[in-house]
């Protein structure tokens, strides 16, 4: 199962950690809850009738995917 959470990433941020602060604890402790693995686009496309040309636009929809950090230990320790 994966997370999605609602933060911008940008391509080369894969790899990186996603971390949740917890304002009920302790709020300057952020916890680690897992590795961030894509981002999710919005495609636009357009078409020009007069030229005959198309063209494809990718954005950033504000959305990213996150493997959980159960799973990253998990694939760690297969690897030992």
């Amino acid at each position: 199962m994966q997370i999605v959470v609602d933060c911008p990433v940008y391509w080369g941020n894969s790899g990186g950690p996603a971390t949740q602060l917890k304002f009920l604890q302790n709020p300057r402790v952020p916890t680690l809850i897992g590795v961030v693995v894509e981002m999710v686009p919005v495609q636009e496309r357009w078409r020009s009738l007069e030229y005959q040309n198309a063209n494809v636009h990718l954005q950033n929809a504000g959305y990213a995917i996150v493997e959980p950090m159960d799973f990253v230990l998990e694939l760690v320790d297969s690897w030992k």
